[in-house]
């Protein structure tokens, strides 16, 4: 989705490869680019006996690794689950079901609850000050509601950058039922919120 410069306002996602070409060309003319490939049948039940959906090969790209030249080195970085994962890939009835059965719903209730849970907490470790989470229900998935807290990445795309845009030795307090969006170039410093409020800074102001 690039727009006028050639690249995409939308931040990407870290489910990243990086690959040294020293390794990855020769690797690359060696297997064409064909990565094995593996059956994953999804079932509809926990009989076994039927398909959900017609099964096919997959493979995945992180399998690349498998090909390279023995003695390669590998490594991975791993983020925890709360900043990095929450997939939104299943309906309404299929993600119920795998609640009940103690699995996460990777549903859209969780892909919008998950990011409010993200963003509390990473302005927590910031030092703002959120009441706890209530528990509500959608669509039969039961959740830690927090404090609808949103920005853009024109406000903050990391920590560090939360963190510098808050002001030292202000206090910014946030009730759960609070609504918070920021974008823009804008600064927090003192801030007692218990409602909704919406503030947008723009292009070339502060």
């Amino acid at each position: 989705a690039a727009d006028a410069t050639g690249f995409s306002p939308f931040p990407g996602n870290q489910n990243c490869l990086v690959m040294d070409l020293v390794d990855y060309l020769p690797t690359l003319e060696r297997t064409s680019g064909i990565i094995a490939e593996f059956v994953n049948p999804k079932y509809a039940d926990a009989t076994k006996t039927n398909f959900k959906s017609s099964t096919r090969l997959e493979c995945m790209m992180q399998d690349f690794p498998k090909e390279l030249p023995s003695g390669t080195k590998v490594g991975f970085t791993m983020f925890d689950i709360w900043c990095t994962y929450s997939p939104q890939k299943n309906s309404p009835q299929e993600a119920e079901k795998k609640f009940k059965s103690g699995n996460h719903p990777q549903c859209a209730v969780n892909g919008e609850t998950d990011l409010f849970v993200a963003n509390c907490r990473t302005l927590r470790m910031a030092g703002v000050e959120i009441e706890s989470p209530q528990k509500a229900t959608f669509n039969g998935i039961e959740v830690n509601l927090e404090a609808r807290i949103v920005w853009s990445p024109k406000w903050a795309h990391s920590y560090a950058a939360v963190c510098g845009r808050l002001k030292p030795g202000g206090h910014v307090k946030i009730s759960q039922r609070s609504t918070l969006i920021l974008d823009g170039d804008i600064f927090v410093e003192d801030l007692v919120l218990d409602g909704a409020l919406v503030i947008t800074a723009r292009l070339g102001s502060r």
